[in-house]
């Protein structure tokens, strides 16, 4: 049984506490990695089976490296470090794509643990760069560099060819964000593109310079429409910027709805992909979960509030031993 000093002891343990731990997400990576360290190899947050791999279209392309601090965004409860992507100054590498992949833990992030699944993540776009002139013509204004992040789609343990994208793929030349899935259908690759639109919830659908982003994907299993290959496809709908907390915002809030070209079952990989030039971006709290609030979470109750609770505590005390 507990003393009556330990219940007013945990009062102001929490009280005094200014970022008291959120619920545990399923899948989370808050990057508390070493400052100047590179994002290969690293292997820290949860939910996961291998480090992170450092993948380059072309030459050493680009490199992920921890910087010291999180992306701040309102209320939004942040720790550890962040990463910055920043692409390669030599000529030859201008084009080059840098990928960094994680697997996770077999059967996290499956249809047989939830029929939804919460997915958010920080980004910041740090410079742009359009510096290859074979990236533009007469008609059309110039390419800037995108940065996505990838859910790859698993069949049986094995990745199939079913692919969800989640950011601004750089091609639209407006810097939208937008969903894109891809997958292999009668033995050709294909890709739909889906950008964000604006709306009440989210009147600004666009990376621009300088801006955090919060941007949250809401995956439901088996809710599209009938496949010819059979089974239903999954919908995914992207909120950019939504409130933190507890009250996950509503459908018709999304500024974009696609749904998936194949069935999946289970998402094995997350990838983050920064595309084309010499540009910087910042990622930060990759959080994956079938609950809204805990892949938002927020600061619990004042410590005012707590510390006000344990000063009733302890006058209860002192009045029983009276």
């Amino acid at each position: 049984m507990l003393s009556r000093f330990c219940l007013p002891a945990l009062f102001l343990a929490f009280a005094f506490n200014p970022h008291p731990p959120a619920c545990a997400q399923v899948i989370y990576d808050g990057f508390n990695y070493t400052s100047g360290a590179n994002l290969r190899l690293q292997n820290g947050g949860t939910g996961f089976s291998t480090a992170w791999v450092d993948r380059q279209s072309a030459g050493s392309g680009s490199r992920a490296r921890i910087q010291s601090g999180s992306l701040p965004y309102g209320d939004l409860l942040v720790s550890g470090n962040s990463v910055n992507d920043f692409s390669s100054l030599s000529d030859e590498n201008v084009n080059a794509d840098s990928t960094m992949e994680r697997l996770l833990t077999p059967g996290l992030f499956s249809a047989s643990v939830s029929d939804t699944f919460w997915v958010s993540f920080l980004v910041r776009r740090e410079s742009n760069s359009s510096n290859d002139p074979d990236l533009t013509d007469s008609a059309t204004p110039p390419e800037t560099n995108g940065f996505q992040l990838s859910l790859l789609g698993y069949q049986n343990s094995q990745r199939s060819n079913a692919e969800i994208i989640i950011g601004d793929d750089s091609s639209d030349h407006e810097d939208r964000y937008g969903i894109t899935v891809k997958a292999v259908v009668n033995d050709l690759n294909v890709q739909q593109d889906t950008y964000a639109t604006p709306n009440a919830a989210s009147p600004d659908v666009t990376s621009d310079l300088g801006n955090v982003d919060f941007l949250v994907a809401k995956i439901s299993f088996n809710t599209g429409p009938a496949l010819p290959s059979g089974g239903l496809a999954e919908t995914v709908r992207l909120f950019i910027n939504p409130a933190p907390g507890d009250n996950a915002p509503a459908d018709g809030d999304a500024v974009a709805v696609a749904t998936t070209l194949s069935n999946i079952t289970e998402f094995g990989e997350v990838h983050f992909t920064h595309y084309l030039n010499i540009s910087t971006w910042s990622f930060d709290e990759l959080r994956i979960d079938p609950l809204y609030k805990n892949v938002a979470p927020v600061p619990e109750p004042s410590s005012m509030l707590l510390l006000s609770g344990a000063g009733f505590f302890l006058m209860q005390v002192r009045r029983r031993r009276r």
